[in-house]
């Protein structure tokens, strides 16, 4: 309900010079039009010019007032759905760092628990005339051992460092656009996804089979940005299927626009190793990606994290 209007020092210089009855009839036929959007009858001709002179001014006003109110009402139906968002982003970022942290914990322990059994069954070893240098060489093995079977080390969790560069570097290569590697919102989603446990070759095949997928369509090239390749659905992407190339005559097109007939097997194998040796090694877009990759960011390394 509309609690106030707007009466303008223009009515009130026009209603002065009438009666006070035919004042008080115009301006209660001001106010039901102003607050209630009703329109009162007039008896007189002057009260009825008059009035009419006002209305449009009236009804612009009470327009720009229904506007308001539903640009607010807009407003606060799309702040619970923004919030709830929020809210769902942060619980997911939380989820995914404690359960890097129990991680840690865990692969800890494990090693601590690995080394002290070493350190027992190499103490067992000292034989009856005191020589203990079989007992250092089997600890020795065990240390080994236990670091060939994988068991992390505290400076090695801290050392590795996220390559940020390079994956936006390989995104960018593969898609020909240029995301900025150091923004918060892009940092973050990458960084989500690494304390996960996913690598380079993951964030690789996430854009390797998004791009197949997406590029060059008109409706879901816009998609492919890292808020939405390395989001909460990465490991949905990361399991789907790479798409099959769409399949032709296999003949090259110089060829088969001089060939008047089918060609045979061993004619068509010919003309491809004729077309290989001609055109000699090519790097594939992987491979360009990755060398863009590695001149972008000296920490990715893929051919050394399975």
């Amino acid at each position: 309900m509309k609690e106030s209007f707007i009466f303008y020092r223009s009515f009130y210089e026009a209603l002065k010079e009438l009666s006070k009855e035919d004042r008080v009839e115009i301006i209660d036929a001001i106010c039901e039009l102003a607050l209630n959007e009703k329109e009162v009858e007039l008896k007189g001709g002057i009260q009825k010019a008059m009035f009419a002179l006002m209305k449009p001014q009236i009804e612009a006003n009470n327009k720009r007032y229904a506007n308001g109110c539903k640009a607010k009402q807009k407003q606060k139906e799309s702040e619970p759905q923004a919030n709830q968002n929020q809210s769902k982003e942060k619980v997911e970022s939380k989820k995914s760092e404690n359960k890097a942290n129990n991680k840690r914990t865990r692969s800890k322990a494990e090693a601590k628990a690995k080394q002290t059994a070493s350190k027992g069954e190499a103490n067992e070893n000292v034989n009856d005339n005191g020589n203990v240098n079989e007992n250092e060489k089997d600890k020795g093995k065990a240390l080994s051992s236990a670091d060939d079977a994988g068991v992390p080390v505290e400076t090695d969790s801290k050392a590795e460092k996220i390559p940020y560069n390079g994956i936006i570097s390989y995104l960018n290569h593969k898609t020909g656009k240029h995301f900025d590697p150091s923004i918060k919102a892009t940092r973050a989603k990458i960084k989500a996804r690494w304390s996960e446990g996913f690598r380079p070759r993951d964030f690789e095949r996430v854009i390797d089979v998004k791009v197949a997928q997406w590029l060059g369509d008109e409706k879901m090239d816009t998609y492919l940005r890292p808020d939405t390749l390395f989001g909460t659905k990465f490991e949905s992407y990361l399991n789907e299927n790479m798409p099959k190339p769409k399949t032709s005559s296999g003949l090259p097109d110089w060829y088969s626009n001089t060939q008047q007939t089918p060609a045979t097997p061993e004619q068509l194998e010919k003309v491809l190793a004729k077309q290989r040796e001609l055109a000699g090694p090519r790097k594939t877009e992987e491979e360009k990606a990755r060398e863009a990759a590695r001149a972008a960011d000296p920490n990715w390394a893929i051919e050394n994290i399975l």
